[in-house]
């Protein structure tokens, strides 16, 4: 696992100081000064601001109450967002732009980033356009599942829960909720953190990385909540709390700021991969974002990007795995159908009916196989022997079908292939 503590240290600006006018006026003058401030916001169509504003404002602002249901309910798709993509030529990708280094709308008005960088080569690889749509944490799944985007590329963590609600691609990008202790402090192991006060931020994917550690582990815990990062990191440096708990992307930002005064324990708390999703079922975008993901890490532009996004560090080689059979061109939404490969039958419902899901791709094994054979055959048996136990469903082996295996799921005959 790449670590991110080698990035160099950031510069802290220092705070401008402002002149507060409401001090310098009487309470007849202040009201007065107010009125034609309103007064001449109201004449130039637009509210009059008493303060320059240092952050690119976003869509929505951060808020700490859960967002309401959108009301956005699964439907079989009628066709795939390649259709669209290919008869219009732009590419709609949601994308955050408050998360650096992933996603961020600078002072010119630009998004820049990690994720904004593979937006743009993914559409260059596409030949297509690309629109940067702005998404947050509340709206993004709900955007891409009513059709507002055809893709998010948005610090998307792929969750076991979200499988249900939208198709994952590949991880191309591998994070940590982690572990942040005083520089001085001897923990080394989240175990070393029994009985101690651990902080997150309210709201944050930490809350819950933290409680789902406490339930696994056992481990007695205090946890404290703060509403911004910045007020746990200062908690954790004032000792208030022994450790911080948050991705390791913000931690690792937050500690070379102010060098030398917190670690990180080297155990992660929680894995975070990160995947661009699409809309659920449509297998045929995701497997082309897929293909994709695999042109760019073998071409060398993840490398590029990723460098230029994190400096001093390296893409990891393995980060993406390769299919065979990739080629040297870039996959292009051509070559995809833009229709959505519908079962004639769903397999859940049989197999929820307590029939035994069925398994192509092996055959009998002859009188005179090699040890090595059996061995392998063994081991395919013995693996989807424990999937079926895991879903409580027996197995059925297809007998002599590694030939025509594929062929066997695709007509319905089997529901997995080996």
């Amino acid at each position: 696992m790449t670590t991110h503590d080698q990035q160099p240290q950031l510069q802290v600006k220092p705070q401008r100081r402002t002149f507060n006018p409401f001090s310098a006026f009487p309470l007849f003058s202040l009201l007065t000064l107010i009125g034609l401030l309103q007064l001449g916001g109201v004449f130039a169509g637009q509210p009059t601001l008493l303060y320059a504003q240092s952050i690119a404002p976003t869509l929505v602002p951060p808020t700490l109450v859960p967002a309401p249901d959108a009301g956005v309910t699964d439907a079989l798709l009628s066709e795939s967002g390649l259709a669209r993509i290919q008869s219009e030529g732009k590419v709609r990708i949601g994308i955050l732009y408050n998360a650096p280094p992933f996603g961020e709308l600078n002072i010119r008005g630009d998004v820049t980033g990690f994720d904004a960088d593979l937006a743009r080569s993914i559409a260059e690889a596409w030949a297509v356009e690309v629109e940067l749509e702005q998404v947050t944490r509340q709206t993004a799944i709900d955007m891409l599942r009513a059709g507002a985007v055809d893709l998010l590329i948005a610090g998307q963590v792929h969750h076991r829960e979200l499988d249900a609600v939208v198709e994952f691609s590949q991880t191309y990008y591998y994070d940590n909720q982690s572990m942040l202790v005083r520089n001085d402090d001897g923990a080394s192991i989240l175990a070393h953190m029994a009985d101690r006060n651990i902080g997150v931020v309210l709201g944050r994917r930490s809350e819950a990385a933290v409680e789902a550690w406490r339930q696994r582990s056992g481990i007695n815990i205090n946890v404290r909540t703060y509403l911004t990062i910045d007020q746990a990191f200062s908690a954790l440096l004032a000792s208030e709390i022994d450790g911080l708990v948050d991705s390791q992307v913000t931690l690792n930002r937050l500690s070379v700021a102010q060098p030398g005064l917190a670690k990180f324990v080297e155990e992660p708390v929680a894995p975070e991969p990160y995947a661009i999703a699409v809309r659920r079922q449509d297998v045929n975008l995701r497997n082309l974002v897929n293909r994709t993901l695999q042109y760019l890490a073998e071409n060398g532009r993840m490398e590029e990007i990723y460098g230029a996004n994190f400096p001093n560090l390296q893409y990891p080689e393995d980060a993406i795995t390769v299919w065979d059979g990739l080629g040297d061109e870039a996959p292009q939404p051509a070559q995809f159908s833009t229709s959505v490969p519908y079962p004639t039958q769903p397999v859940t419902p049989r197999l929820q009916s307590g029939q035994p899901v069925r398994v192509a791709g092996l055959n009998d094994l002859p009188e005179d196989a090699t040890e090595s054979q059996r061995l392998f055959d063994t081991v395919q048996r013995q693996v989807m022997e424990a999937v079926a136990a895991r879903w409580r469903v027996p197995v059925e082996f297809i007998p002599n079908s590694a030939d025509n295996a594929i062929d066997l799921v695709a007509n319905g005959q089997a529901d997995l292939a080996l």
